[in-house]
């Protein structure tokens, strides 16, 4: 998986150049030939509806590939909501647009026409609005993560002007001036650091700049940013190195350059987004990885060097050793970095990280000492301890993917109702604690509130596919256990308190909202299984019906293949005449009679009678007669 910020400036990347293309085609013209305009905007709008569904699903392969490695967090957060917002727009707006011009092309009239075009041209503009705020929302969160990026960009350059420095300063001991190379990499490095201090000076300002246009939540953090390089004195650390540099002190510089950089990483990951306690471990896997492939390299390295460099030996043998020192030094900064991110959500791993950067300290002590013997057992244990740290992520990598949601939604959010709750009913214990505290709890009453915080971190993530007011209670919670954990640190048990009753309170809202957006889903669920049974209702019938006309329909074909009838239907028998005896005449009354009997019969005769019905005429089916009945 790629970082977040590569995959935003890739697959994403076409995307918003797409939208932004689509921004400035979203115009309907009513035109002098007005229904061929009209006709024109409406195919236009179904293209351009066509073009935000292909997007929609893009974002929505995005996030369903985060989601199935586990990433979650902001990033997840903000797409999807990108993703909704465009699915709106394509199914609702931009459907009454077209629907509007269709109308607009069959009104009678050409006043009537062009008032059904000026209101797709009005629904028209108001679409642009919402895409123009949401490209504008979009820069924003992406220059965040750039700005996270570019800062961790910084501390890398000031880690390796670091070196240089250190590398001066060793060259630079025993003489009273530096010769005139060593002067011109002293002007490099100084060049370096001036540029180093400017970028991060524009960086923090566009930071302040953003703080006040971006949502409240975003605003917090990086406000928090803001105060925690002011804290840190990264400024001044960053003008210090350059002054010290430029005036010679190169002992001075370097110690500047290490602050500055340490607080230039701390500053990067402030500034990114925050992220769940899966992602986190997830992503410590990969650098513990090639932390792993850094230390072997060490000690492939170590295994190179002589058993010692003397005073009297040439520079490059103890170069190699200050190489190898170097690529040690590298190691311990990562395992620093990475095992106070794992302090609160794996103590464990941290634990074992930290003693293996005690080891690589050790082998570094003995490598400055230009002896490579000494420095195995160390080089070595500090192996050891980073592959058991790696396994004790394993089982906390294993553990954080059993706790994620199972089951369809309502499954989903009682069980997050039910972790709120755990969450607190612990930070009630613990705020009963807190009123004991002293310097001799404290650090692990601070632990544990620090834990409490990422939980609610985590919960707050989660909850915002289910309740966005109850994330925003968690947020608040975790906001409030982050300040109880600072008052306890400072041993003001009172201070902490109050912070923890008012965490407790935004707890108790979130399972509130939760219960509402429990109703919610179930109701919806409720309805789902209503209409899907009226639904089957209808099936039901209308496969009956089917039957029905389809068997009819096969009999009527079946009776007209029959042949028809080749007799002349059978009349009623009557007394034979005696041939030997005369015809009789009727007589004139009888005439009148027979006469008056026709007309009769006639008068009838229109009406179908079933003894009218030929003897040996086709008859129905008894299926036809059945479908008939009914």
């Amino acid at each position: 998986m790629k970082p977040l910020a590569n995959l935003f400036s890739s697959r994403t990347l076409v995307f918003w150049q797409l939208l932004a293309a689509i921004l400035f085609s979203c115009n309907v013209h009513a035109d002098e030939n007005l229904t061929a305009g009209m006709r024109q905007g409406e195919v236009q709008q179904v293209q351009i509806k066509g073009q935000l569904q292909r997007v929609t699903e893009d974002l929505t392969a995005i996030i369903n590939e985060l989601d199935r490695n586990g990433i979650a967090g902001d990033d997840i957060k903000t797409l999807t909501r990108f993703r909704n917002i465009l699915g709106d727009i394509t199914d609702k707006d931009m459907a009454v647009v077209i629907s509007l011009l269709q109308e607009a092309r069959g009104e009678s009239t050409k006043e009537k026409s062009r008032n059904q075009a000026t209101d797709a041209v009005v629904q028209q503009r108001t679409i642009t609005v919402k895409l123009r705020q949401l490209l504008l929302e979009y820069k924003r969160q992406e220059e965040i993560y750039e700005l996270s990026v570019r800062f961790s960009e910084l501390a890398h350059r000031e880690n390796l002007n670091l070196k240089e420095a250190k590398s001066l300063v060793r060259a630079s001991q025993n003489k009273p001036q530096l010769d005139e190379l060593q002067k011109s990499n002293r002007t490099l490095q100084t060049s370096e650091q001036e540029a180093i201090r400017d970028e991060a000076h524009d960086l923090l300002t566009r930071l302040g700049v953003l703080v006040k246009e971006v949502d409240t939540e975003t605003a917090e953090r990086l406000a928090k940013s803001l105060k925690q390089a002011e804290a840190g004195q990264l400024e001044e650390y960053l003008n210090t190195a350059a002054d010290r540099l430029k005036g010679g002190q190169l002992f001075l510089a370097a110690n500047a350059e290490k602050n500055a950089r340490d607080r230039l990483y701390e500053l990067s990951a402030l500034v990114a987004p925050p992220e769940d306690t899966a992602t986190k471990l997830r992503k410590a896997s990969e650098v513990l990885d090639k932390l792993i492939d850094d230390q072997a390299a060490v000690a492939a390295m170590l295994g190179q060097l002589p058993p010692e460099a003397r005073p009297s030996d040439e520079t490059a043998i103890k170069e190699r050793f200050i190489k190898v020192e170097e690529r040690e030094a590298d190691n311990v900064d990562v395992t620093d970095r990475l095992r106070k991110s794992l302090g609160i959500i794996a103590p464990a791993v941290s634990g074992a990280l930290k003693q293996s950067q005690d080891q690589m300290q050790e082998t570094r002590g003995v490598l400055n000492l230009f002896k490579r013997d000494p420095a195995f057992i160390p080089a070595d244990l500090a192996m050891k301890q980073l592959q058991s740290a790696r396994q004790l992520l394993d089982a906390a990598i294993h553990k954080s993917e059993k706790e994620q949601p199972k089951g369809d939604a309502i499954e989903q959010a009682k069980a997050l109702k039910e972790r709120i709750i755990e969450l607190r009913k612990a930070q009630q214990q613990h705020l009963e604690k807190t009123a004991g505290l002293t310097p001799v709890n404290a650090a692990e009453l601070s632990q544990l509130q620090a834990e409490m915080e990422q939980t609610a971190t985590d919960l707050q993530l989660e909850a915002g596919t289910h309740s966005v007011p109850a994330a925003g209670e968690l947020s608040a919670a975790a906001k409030d256990m982050a300040d109880a954990r600072k008052s306890i640190d400072q041993f003001q048990s009172a201070n902490a308190m109050v912070s923890q009753k008012s965490a407790v309170t935004h707890l108790i809202n979130a399972e509130k909202w939760m219960d509402a957006a429990l109703a919610d889903l179930e109701k919806d669920n409720l309805d789902l299984r209503d209409l899907e049974a009226s639904r089957q209702k209808v099936v039901e019938v209308i496969k009956n019906q089917q039957h029905v006309t389809s068997e009819t329909a096969q009999q009527g074909v079946d009776a007209k293949k029959e042949p028809a009838p080749t007799t002349l239907p059978a009349t009623k028998p009557t007394d034979s005449p005696d041939k030997n005896q005369p015809l009789k005449q009727p007589s004139e009354g009888s005439k009148k009679l027979k006469v008056a009997e026709g007309d009769q019969n006639k008068n009838t005769s229109d009406k179908p009678q079933a003894d009218d019905v030929p003897s040996d005429s086709p008859k129905l089916s008894e299926q036809q007669q059945q479908v008939a009945q009914k």
